[in-house]
């Protein structure tokens, strides 16, 4: 028998998908089968406001079940939500925090936000000496958004961070 969650992904990929039914399983998965990755996509889900209403909340909560469960995707949404006081108190210090566990857990994205924090000192001492060498690990896997606000090549870097994961599923 399949897993909720597989039961779950096997429904949103139908043309005609009942999307409170995929919600319900994937509740399901996170609670009956302590499923971080179902936890994950609701947390995203609040997040962005698809599928449901969004709600940073329950974004949080969904987030701290993920992290807790191995996700290391949640880390950079998680940071997101604590430095910018999305469904929690703003806390640059703890944004730093997840971002920094992130980026030792292997989360490239948040490889750029550790460079971001020291370039601008969020959460923890201006360092442009180790934002760069962070910037530069970001860049060499990929990681990097070229405009305005952003660093490239030792240009200005944003100081607001916003969401950017997109996965498939969502």
């Amino acid at each position: 028998m399949k897993s909720l969650y597989q039961q779950a992904m096997d429904e949103v990929i139908k043309d005609n998908v009942d999307l409170s039914s995929v919600a319900d399983l994937l509740n399901e998965s996170m609670n009956e089968e302590n499923n971080p990755v179902a936890a994950y996509i609701l947390a995203i889900w609040f997040i962005h406001g698809k599928f449901f209403v969004c709600d940073y909340e329950s974004a949080v909560a969904h987030l701290k079940v993920a992290v807790d469960g191995g996700v290391i995707e949640a880390f950079a949404d998680l940071g997101v939500c604590y430095e910018n006081g999305l469904g929690v108190e703003a806390n640059s210090r703890t944004a730093y925090l997840f971002y920094l566990q992130g980026a030792l857990s292997g989360a490239t994205d948040c490889f750029f936000e550790i460079g971001r924090c020291h370039f601008h000192g969020i959460g923890v001492s201006e360092d442009r000496t180790v934002a760069d060498l962070w910037l530069k690990r970001a860049k060499k896997n990929g990681i990097e958004y070229i405009g305005p606000d952003y660093w490239v090549d030792n240009g200005p870097i944003r100081s607001t961070p916003e969401f950017k994961i997109f996965r498939p599923w969502f």
